[in-house]
Formats: C-alpha cells, structure tokens, sequence
C-alpha cells in the first residue's frame, strides 16, 4: 500500500469522484490505489547515494511530502523539479497542505537547501511552472 493511503483515505477518494463514474470504473479505481502498480528497482538516488541517474541533474533529498521524496536540479537551465515538495497555488510556490504530507516540518525544513540555489524555474507536480522571484517565495515560505 502507498505510505499515505488507509482504508479511510481511500473511500475519501472514492466518494470524491465524480458521480456519473460507472461502478467499474470506481472499482478500478479503488483497486489501483490498494494494489499499486511495482516495477524493479535496480539503483537508488538520493539518501546517501551519490550516483547521479543523468549527467547535469542533481538529486536533492526532500523528505516530508513522503519519507522517501526527492526533487532534482537541472544545472544548466537552473530548473528545480520539485515534484511534490512544492505546490503552485494561484501563481505563488506553497507547501503543500498537511493532508498532503507525511511530516510537515520535515517538509519544511527540506526547502531550506533551496533557498540558497540559483533556481530560475520550479516544475511543481500540482500547479505546473513557476518562473519568476522563487528565492523571495522559498524565503516567505521558511519564515
């Protein structure tokens, strides 16, 4: 099961959808969340690892959202894909919500190794790209 799904998460979602939703498709729904799909995990980024999965990326560990989570950094067009470290919510970078998180202040406290980088973009899971002052919004964010 996911970290964050209980039995009480996932009939929020299901009563969250759409009610024209036919059962099967309900079904299918509630069966994807309780058996996720799993593939092969040959290598490990982040958390002590220091291999980097493609040249010129960055992997920054970002625990908080999930323990695991990672965002990555591309040098060259000095891009944070954050991933779900950061939510973009009417045109500002937020944390996001505590339903959404494992651990608040861990996730808070992951955004700190940000404030200091040269981040022109930040590519956020929910919202999409923000481009603009991100160090002034990382600094709001941490006060």
């Amino acid at each position: 099961m996911l970290v964050k799904l209980t039995p009480i998460t996932v009939e929020k979602a299901l009563a969250a959808l759409p009610s024209e939703w036919p059962e099967e498709r309900r079904g299918a729904f509630r069966n994807a969340l309780l058996h996720p799909p799993k593939g092969p995990v040959d290598r490990i980024i982040g958390f002590g690892h220091a291999e980097t999965p493609i040249a010129g990326i960055a992997v920054l560990d970002t625990p908080g959202h999930t323990p695991g989570h990672i965002s990555l950094y591309h040098r060259a067009s000095k891009t944070l894909i954050a991933g779900d470290a950061l939510v973009l919510t009417g045109g500002r970078l937020q944390l996001p919500g505590a339903a959404l998180n494992s651990d608040d202040a861990q996730a808070l406290r992951s955004l700190e190794q940000l404030e200091a980088m040269e981040i022109d973009a930040v590519i956020c899971y929910h919202g999409g790209c923000f481009r603009g002052d991100v160090r002034t919004q990382l600094r709001e964010l941490l006060a």
